[in-house]
């Protein structure tokens, strides 16, 4: 529930309507109570909230998402908040990404492979949740031969 008032500072959702109907304000100050020991300078919040609400007011285009918002505007002037949209950023809405993941390495670190490095099992757990993304297959093999450090015999029957 916490996450959910961290949304309350999206800036298409600071329309008038909503200022005067709904206290965002309040709303996102429970969400950035929560997580204060990781702000720069909570101390000033109030003054940033302010200024935050009176940036928005005169713009035209406003952002509907947290990484619109990011990638919007100069976030110098709104440390805390800046810290906030990070914060709210890298919050998973559900935890279908976290079993997800625990099921894929689950799949790829079997007994058979307990002896697997790190470095190896992030790598394999990365291109099975992440399908989406292709590989270039001549870059790795550029890659892969570059490396001195494997020797390769290959048999010819």
């Amino acid at each position: 529930m916490i996450f959910y008032n961290g949304l309350s500072a999206l800036p298409a959702s600071l329309t008038k309507q909503y200022i005067k109907s709904c206290p965002w304000k309040e709303k996102f100050l429970k969400f950035l109570n929560f997580y204060k020991s990781d702000l720069p300078h909570f101390s000033s919040i109030h003054a940033e909230l302010e200024l935050w609400e009176e940036f928005w007011k005169e713009k035209t285009e406003l952002p509907s998402t947290i990484l619109d918002t990011l990638k919007f505007m100069d976030m110098r002037g709104f440390p805390n908040i800046l810290e906030a949209f990070h914060i709210l950023a890298t919050i998973p809405i559900t935890t279908c990404e976290c079993e997800r993941s625990i099921s894929t390495l689950r799949r790829i670190k079997t007994y058979t492979r307990s002896t697997m490095s790190e470095n190896r099992l992030n790598g394999l757990a990365l291109m099975s949740i992440h399908q989406e993304i292709v590989p270039d297959i001549n870059r790795v093999i550029e890659i892969f031969a570059s490396k001195g450090d494997r020797k390769l015999e290959l048999l010819f029957k």
